[in-house]
């Protein structure tokens, strides 16, 4: 998966140039990302305001390693 971004604040906003497998081009992904201390966490999907439907969203943690 590949393509541009934007980043207003903590709102993600990407435009998929390229998708292996299935076809995902042109799609437009929306999430809200959070860095605090060791871990990144991306909310995601998000609407235009950056706001979640609560029935139906995932978020994802990575925590950095040493």
């Amino acid at each position: 998966v590949g393509g541009t971004y934007t980043l207003h604040g903590n709102l993600y906003e990407e435009t998929i140039l390229y998708y292996p497998g299935q076809d995902g081009t042109g799609e437009k992904v929306k999430m809200l990302l959070e860095l605090k201390n060791d871990t990144l966490a991306q909310t995601f999907p998000v609407d235009d305001n950056g706001q979640t439907d609560k029935s139906n969203y995932s978020v994802e943690k990575y925590i950095r390693l040493d």
